[in-house]
């Protein structure tokens, strides 16, 4: 019962940050400047290079997070663990972490990161990387900044597969 009403909470999470992108999207076309000018080609390259770069950089800090937090909760001991939800997990949702939401679940053995990619959400991007343990379990650990905001994994029934399953199409 627990796990069923954390995961309806996390579920109503993720939607409302997800849910607006497409109206963002809409009034940032409907405002275009009369004059624009555009930059040289060398400018956008180097540009786009840099972006990419801290893109890049970004990803690999969000994937390392995501990767030492889920060892510690899974697999540490529960002084480790509390100590691995004030330093990684954002403030408003440490309490559900705390409640033990994953105390039922086995250990979580030599995770390593599979991919991580970007989620445009309500309250801006978000990154989900995605964590496979060496018995081919996976977990998706979603992130806002440098912070843990919820774990995702496969549930028992089908409800809850169909939702993992939804966000696990996105690193295909």
């Amino acid at each position: 019962m627990k796990k069923i009403v954390i995961s309806a909470l996390m579920l109503s999470l993720l939607l409302a940050g997800c849910g607006n992108g497409d109206k963002k999207e809409a009034a940032a076309n409907d405002s275009t400047p009369a004059n624009v000018t555009t930059p040289a080609v060398d400018t956008n390259d180097k540009d786009k290079a840099a972006n990419e770069e801290v893109k890049v950089k970004k990803k690999s800090k969000e994937s390392a997070i995501a990767l030492e937090f889920l060892k510690v909760y899974y697999n540490g001991t529960e002084d480790e663990k509390n100590k691995a939800v004030k330093e990684y997990v954002q403030e408003d949702m440490q309490l559900l972490f705390n409640m033990g939401g994953m105390e039922n679940e086995t250990e979580f053995l030599k995770p390593k990161v599979v991919s991580t990619i970007e989620v445009e959400g309500e309250e801006g991007n978000h990154s989900a990387t995605l964590i496979q343990s060496d018995k081919k379990e996976e977990r998706i650990v979603m992130m806002q900044g440098d912070k843990v905001m919820a774990i995702f994994a496969p549930g028992a029934d089908g409800e809850s597969n169909e939702f993992f399953d939804g966000i696990r199409d996105q690193f295909k």
